[in-house]
């Protein structure tokens, strides 16, 4: 598309990050400010090692930097990667806002010239076949007639 910035691999790297729930919900609560690993792992039903690794693909990402303190590593939001994401995401939805805005204008002012009349077709008579269940077509017979085997 044209005047949208040629970001490629940066960009895919942003959103195969983002697409983890629970990378999402790192992001999220690291949106509210710098946060302790131990932290920032608490709520998730993981191992350390898989936090580890959502880490790992969130700073390759470049959408977190961590920083060690003493024993304590600490985790912050960068706003770079996501800004850059967001710069694509609203030029996309800006241009596929106008493409279909146009679709609508052109159906509304077009759509009619368009649309052929509908033929006229005769009323259809449906014939409804009814059922008869297994007693009522023992006494049309004449009879109770052989039994039916009992069901198990």
């Amino acid at each position: 598309m044209k005047g949208a910035p040629a970001l490629g691999p940066a960009l895919d790297a942003v959103f195969a990050a983002l697409a983890d729930p629970i990378r999402r919900a790192i992001v999220e609560r690291l949106s509210a400010g710098v946060c302790a690993l131990t932290d920032l792992s608490a709520p998730f039903d993981v191992s350390a090692p898989a936090i580890s690794k959502h880490l790992r693909v969130l700073e390759a990402a470049g959408l977190i930097r961590r920083a060690k303190q003493g024993r304590l590593t600490y985790c912050r939001l960068t706003t770079s990667r996501l800004e850059q994401a967001r710069q694509w995401w609203e030029t996309h939805h800006r241009f596929w806002g106008q493409q279909l805005d146009s679709l609508e204008h052109f159906l509304e002012e077009e759509g009619p010239r368009w649309q052929r009349p509908r033929p006229q077709l005769p009323p259809t008579t449906i014939r409804v076949r009814t059922f008869e269940t297994c007693e009522q077509a023992r006494q049309r017979r004449g009879g109770p007639g052989r039994p039916y085997p009992a069901m198990a």
